[in-house]
């Protein structure tokens, strides 16, 4: 049987949201980043998960912390937020199957899907 190999990365955002005064660096240092990331994953045949902190945008909406160029590196973006109590929502935000939704539930045995609630965003 073939496993799925895959690293999970948080906080990174955690390094990078305050500690540069110039953005156009930060940009290059993200980017070159990325480059690295993504050819350790193709050499190794690793899949990587990183997650992205967001942050409330000046008109209201929700925005990457790391910025709209970091966002693009990515080849699949999930959206996951609190639905209510212990019911989540994941949406696939960047892929073929782009808009599409479900909810979860995350309980003391796991993650567990929630079929009645599964929505897709229009």
């Amino acid at each position: 049987s073939s496993g799925i190999n895959a690293e999970y990365g948080d906080a990174l955002a955690t390094h990078f949201r305050h500690e540069f005064d110039d953005m156009r660096q930060r940009t290059n240092i993200l980017a070159e980043l990325s480059n690295k990331l993504h050819k350790l994953c193709m050499k190794n045949d690793v899949s990587l998960v990183i997650v992205n902190q967001v942050r409330t945008g000046s008109e209201g909406g929700v925005q990457p912390c790391l910025g709209e160029s970091w966002s693009h590196t990515a080849h699949r973006r999930v959206f996951l937020r609190r639905v209510s109590g212990d019911v989540y929502s994941a949406t696939l935000m960047k892929g073929e199957k782009s808009g599409e939704t479900t909810d979860f539930r995350i309980s003391s045995r796991g993650i567990r899907d929630c079929p009645s609630q599964a929505t897709s965003m229009k």
